[in-house]
């Protein structure tokens, strides 16, 4: 069994701990760590940021879950029953188990927030734009910004310590305050990231659930390509997942499925700072914010060059390397068959006839 002890909350080094310790077949501490304004709104009454990803600990394990401590009634529900279904389905290596807390409550504070994350992807500014930029209805504007790290040790934040000043920059622009939350989750379970990530992120969202009361997490795919399955990637099921996650304060809805990453790039192009801190590349190189040859650096420029925008983002992409390597690039895409991003980008008004000028073909 895996034992979840009532959370405490610390302050050390100038950061405020909000821990929980466990016990079991293994022991530690699942722990967030944010400065003093923000850990105003930590509520050690409830495990309900903790049940997430003690949930999955224990699903990998195949062990029962046991907490010394009251959760929210419609979070416990939902882990006990749905997201343990979709959990098992996404993967053989999530197993059913009992949730077993001291009792449940409703817990209703009345937030008033409304926040997304920040990552500074193309996913990340599309949802601003819908929920900031696009002049969107009052009650789904945002009041938030947050960026959540879930790989911190107690005595070393490593880069993201750093990059979180960059994070502020692009909030101060967008004259929104910036939320940090730092989380030792992803030690503590064997998932890699793109099997955990949207349970992690909530559940520091969770945390902040008595000042946010509704958080639109930025989608990856389009609604035809949502479903639950077994699947190496649990974004295919945000839509449904999310809403699932919800507590009596915080509602979790996803946002961005409804239009194709290409849309999603044209929308951001209207957004002058994307310019300076548009970052896509998931091999995050120490010196620069892109390496402008991974796929995801040559899809994003290629749909840049196709909108006639690419130009104006030298200062994150090596423009001149791209166009180098343009010709064979376009000769690939239009060979791909099955890849939806290629299919997407395909599918731009005019873009056919600017892969074949590229590649040489007529």
């Amino acid at each position: 069994m895996l034992h979840l002890h009532k959370p405490r909350i610390e302050e050390e080094n100038g950061f405020i701990y909000f821990i929980s310790d466990y016990s079991g077949f293994d022991e530690g501490e699942l722990w967030l760590r944010t400065d003093a304004q923000t850990a105003e709104h930590f509520d050690e009454s409830v495990s309900d940021a903790f049940i997430l990803p003690a949930l999955l600990m224990a699903m990998e394990n195949g062990t029962d879950l046991r907490i010394d401590n009251d959760i929210s009634d419609l979070l416990y529900f939902n882990t006990n029953t749905h997201i343990q279904e979709i959990l098992s389905i996404h993967s053989e290596t999530f197993s059913k188990i009992q949730i077993l807390p001291s009792g449940t409550k409703e817990n209703k504070k009345h937030p008033s927030g409304v926040a997304t994350g920040l990552s500074c992807g193309v996913d990340s500014f599309g949802a601003i734009y819908t929920h900031l930029i696009s002049s969107p209805p009052s009650s789904t504007k945002l009041t938030h910004l947050t960026q959540y790290n879930h790989a911190q040790q107690r005595d070393y934040g490593g880069r993201w310590i750093q990059n979180v000043e960059r994070f502020k920059n692009v909030a101060s622009q967008l004259e929104l305050p910036l939320i940090t939350i730092g989380t030792n989750f992803s030690a503590r379970i064997m998932a890699p990231h793109t099997m955990r990530h949207t349970y992690l992120n909530c559940s520091a969202a969770i945390a902040m659930d008595g000042l946010i009361s509704k958080y639109y997490y930025a989608s990856t795919f389009n609604y035809s390509d949502i479903n639950v399955t077994n699947t190496s990637d649990i974004a295919h099921a945000d839509p449904i997942v999310l809403p699932l996650l919800s507590t009596d304060n915080i509602r979790f809805f996803s946002t961005g499925s409804e239009i194709p990453r290409t849309k999603k790039t044209e929308h951001i192009t209207s957004m002058p700072l994307t310019r300076e801190f548009l970052e896509v590349c998931p091999k995050h190189p120490a010196d620069q914010l892109n390496c402008s040859c991974c796929y995801k650096c040559l899809r994003t420029m290629l749909t840049l060059d196709l909108l006639g925008h690419l130009d104006h983002y030298m200062g994150v992409f090596d423009v001149p390397r791209f166009r180098a390597k343009r010709q064979n690039y376009s000769r690939a895409v239009l060979k791909q068959e099955d890849n939806p991003y290629m299919t997407e980008i395909k599918s731009m008004t005019g873009a056919m006839d600017k892969l074949r000028s590229w590649s040489g073909k007529t």
